[in-house]
């Protein structure tokens, strides 16, 4: 459940739905820049694939001068902290924290689809991991 969408719903009754809120609330560009979350654009380097927003040439050779192994660099190059732009309070209720948990399921989810879909000879793993106390939510991709 999220709590934002069912109070539109009960505020506006049965002659609503998601589609309606989402025409209502936002615009095409809102839309893209949340499917550059969901289904990210993606580079390869050397048979290897990185996150197009996050890739650098210079950055990747970087890494792997002190690594010399690639999907070393990838886990670190693909990185993100879903709650640099996941807004949410640690002091946020059980049930909004419950939703970003949700969300950034969701978020490895569909990294997961997407990366099998466009690299179907490649095998990768995607890992979704939280700091000691839960938070912090750090999402990447490497190939195995």
């Amino acid at each position: 459940e999220i709590r934002k969408l069912d109070g539109y719903f009960m505020e506006h009754g049965e002659n609503v739905d998601l589609f309606v809120y989402i025409k209502q609330h936002h615009d095409i560009q809102d839309l893209a820049i949340l499917a550059l979350i969901f289904c990210p654009d993606f580079t390869e380097k050397d048979g290897f694939i990185y996150l197009s927003e996050l890739y650098s040439p210079e950055t990747v050779d970087q890494w792997y001068e002190k690594l010399n192994n690639y999907s070393e660099v990838q886990r670190i190059v693909n990185h993100i902290h879903l709650d640099d732009f996941l807004t949410y309070s640690e002091s946020a209720d059980d049930e909004i924290y419950s939703t970003f948990l949700n969300l950034c399921v969701k978020i490895k989810a569909c990294w997961t689809g997407i990366l099998l879909v466009k690299f179907p000879a490649l095998k990768f793993q995607v890992t979704l991991e939280y700091d000691s106390d839960g938070y912090d939510p750090v999402i990447t991709f490497f190939q195995v």
